[in-house]
């Protein structure tokens, strides 16, 4: 997915196809789409979705939503069986300007982070920043068992923290219970 962000725009054609992880265990899923999304938080304490589906010539579908105080905003929506991409409200600056050069397979927050778009950029330089371990930890082991683990502990060895952070995060939202704090400003773990 990192990979896919910063260089949909200037590594990906139509004519050599979009590449992409079809599940393995499925021989129809080589003609099915596949779909990456990530929830992140930024510094300032505002949590994001983005996401994409990648279809084997062209980007099926990329949004963006982000929680300021709990409640959901759209930044975009893109859909490939659309003509335009939709930008509700005036959230988002220079719409016509990332748009006009937008081909079809390339992604929308690529084409924001390599313009230096002054709003999507914090969210492209995210994917920039971050993940890097993870991905280097993927050179060696595949997945995201025991092994993988371990990999990623001797690259940042305080990953078992933040794992047991995140899981117990996710465990949290599973419950509601940060739906439930919704009024406060709950804020993830910083390493």
């Amino acid at each position: 997915m990192r990979r896919a962000v910063l260089r949909s725009y200037t590594d990906w054609t139509s004519y050599d196809g979009i590449p992409r992880d079809e599940f393995a265990l499925d021989p129809k899923a080589a003609s099915e789409t596949s779909l990456y999304e990530v929830g992140i938080v930024l510094g300032d304490g505002v949590r994001w979705t983005y996401g994409f589906e990648l279809g084997a010539r062209r980007i099926e579908g990329e949004w963006l939503f982000a929680y300021p105080k709990g409640r959901r905003q759209v930044w975009f929506e893109r859909d490939a069986g659309r003509e335009k991409i939709d930008f509700p409200g005036d959230r988002l600056h220079d719409r016509a300007r990332l748009t006009r050069s937008l081909t079809p397979d390339a992604l929308l927050l690529t084409r924001a982070g390599n313009a230096g778009h002054e709003q999507l950029t914090p969210v492209f330089d995210w994917f920039r920043e971050n993940l890097v371990a993870h991905e280097l930890a993927h050179v060696r082991v595949s997945g995201h068992g025991s092994d993988y683990w371990k990999m990623l502990s001797r690259a940042l060895p305080a990953s078992r923290q933040l794992k047991a952070e995140l899981d117990d995060l996710g465990r949290r939202v599973w419950m509601g219970d940060l739906v439930k704090e919704a009024g406060s400003q709950e804020r993830m773990p910083r390493a």
